[in-house]
């Protein structure tokens, strides 16, 4: 796997969830990447449906970069029962959920009326064998139960934090004891999905704090 360097954050405005962690994958950027005006992008309230051409970009950048958030996952399992995998574009969810085909799973996207999300939802909690939820973020990410897991991968975000905290609170319970979640924002260095983060967490201070970066 190419090497991800990552970047501890921790979270002062979302009590429950104690860390995050920014994982860059060293891997090329796409050369259509650099055509974009980086300032605009910032200043864009929702990128993603704002800016022509961009969602195609991004969704060809996770896919390429599938092989190490798969290995990612695949690390995290072995010390996780079970873990939340939000992305963005359909396909995007449909390939990690084909390569890890091996962990029983579940997946919820705007496809599912909100009686099929639920009711998947209650699968993932209830079945010991079910390990990985793969979940749209703007779909997934609200009014559903995912307290089971204390973990969370992102491969994709929106870029707007209301959809980011949302999902990340999917592990919250009035229930829950025990540890807080770790997010895990999976990214390629130099690639303007690694930029549009900043928003998120600089910008918006849904992440506060840089500590410290490190290596898994």
């Amino acid at each position: 796997m190419a090497d991800a360097q990552c970047a501890r954050y921790y979270e002062h405005e979302l009590p429950d969830v104690r860390e995050a962690l920014r994982c860059a994958f060293d891997r090329p950027v796409d050369s259509r990447e650099s055509g974009f005006n980086r300032e605009v992008l910032r200043q864009t309230e929702n990128p993603l449906l704002s800016i022509e051409g961009l969602s195609e970009v991004l969704k060809e950048s996770a896919l390429r970069k599938l092989p190490d958030c798969i290995e990612f996952i695949e690390n995290r399992l072995q010390e996780e029962q079970k873990i939340i995998v939000f992305s963005y574009h359909h396909e995007v969810i449909d390939a990690l959920q084909l390569r890890l085909a091996a962990y029983p799973s579940v997946q919820v996207t705007g496809h599912n009326t909100t009686e099929q999300k639920h009711l998947l939802a209650a699968r993932f909690r209830d079945d010991p064998d079910c390990r990985l939820f793969f979940g749209n973020i703007v779909s997934a990410g609200q009014s559903i139960d995912l307290s089971v897991a204390d973990t969370i991968v992102c491969v994709e975000t929106t870029f707007v934090p209301w959809h980011f905290r949302q999902a990340i609170e999917r592990t919250e319970s009035v229930f829950k004891t025990g540890r807080a979640a770790s997010v895990y924002v999976l990214t390629t260095e130099n690639s303007i999905d690694h930029f549009l983060l900043e928003r998120i967490f600089s910008k918006e201070h849904v992440i506060s704090q840089v500590v410290k970066p490190s290596y898994l």
